[in-house]
């Protein structure tokens, strides 16, 4: 039988899935915040989050498998795994204070560039694309889901949103994975931590189903 904090959790889970489509940058910030209310703490939160970051990315995958664009996935994937790793270690061994200012600063930096600075498109060099991919990676190994800067540069090449979503969940459900096992291997989690997004799936397959007919229709 469910405990209070596991309904807890799987009501923040589908609320937000219905929510993910609308904030495309700083989602981890808000799903970690809400889960450390069940008395989990913010790291053991950090890392349940990316396991509903994880589920929810593979249904992306599977519901936008057409529309990934695989140049992109070479581009930012190899540098991303890695900077998902480093940021797995650093989250297993930082202190909560010091992460959750980090948290903080990503977040209030994704909202002013995205929502409040009204920048003009710019083509990516080279350099701002390993940068991006490495720093992405490296905000999912810890903390936040790294899609926001990933979506910030696949939009900026003139992908369709159907495209971004699903290119930019299959990188994430990667490096997702990876941290997770690394955060498994550090006794950070334990598999009692993923039974509310496992009860939670239904949910994030009716949401990302009706995303995808509100996207193309």
């Amino acid at each position: 039988m469910l405990v209070f904090n596991e309904i807890y959790q799987v009501i923040i889970y589908v609320l937000y899935s219905f929510l993910a489509p609308i904030i495309t940058s700083g989602g981890g910030f808000l799903v970690s915040n809400a889960l450390t209310f069940t008395g989990v703490g913010l790291i053991v939160a950090a890392g349940m989050t990316s396991s509903y970051f994880l589920v929810n990315g593979i249904i992306v995958v599977v519901t936008f498998w057409k529309d990934i664009i695989w140049d992109e996935v070479r581009q930012i994937l190899p540098l991303a795994a890695v900077g998902s790793i480093f940021g797995a270690l650093f989250l297993s061994q930082i202190n909560p204070i010091i992460l959750l200012v980090l948290m903080l600063y990503f977040a209030l930096s994704f909202l002013y560039k995205g929502v409040i600075k009204d920048e003009q498109t710019k083509k990516e060099s080279k350099l701002s694309v390993w940068t991006m991919s490495l720093l992405s990676g490296f905000l999912a190994g810890t903390a936040l889901p790294g899609g926001g800067l990933r979506n910030s540069y696949l939009l900026s090449k003139g992908y369709t949103i159907p495209q971004m979503h699903g290119t930019t969940n299959f990188i994430g459900a990667i490096v997702w994975s990876l941290k997770l096992i690394i955060l498994l291997e550090a006794s950070v989690l334990n598999l009692q931590n993923f039974k509310a997004v496992l009860i939670a799936i239904p949910f994030l397959v009716l949401s990302n189903f009706l995303l995808k007919k509100g996207l193309l229709n």
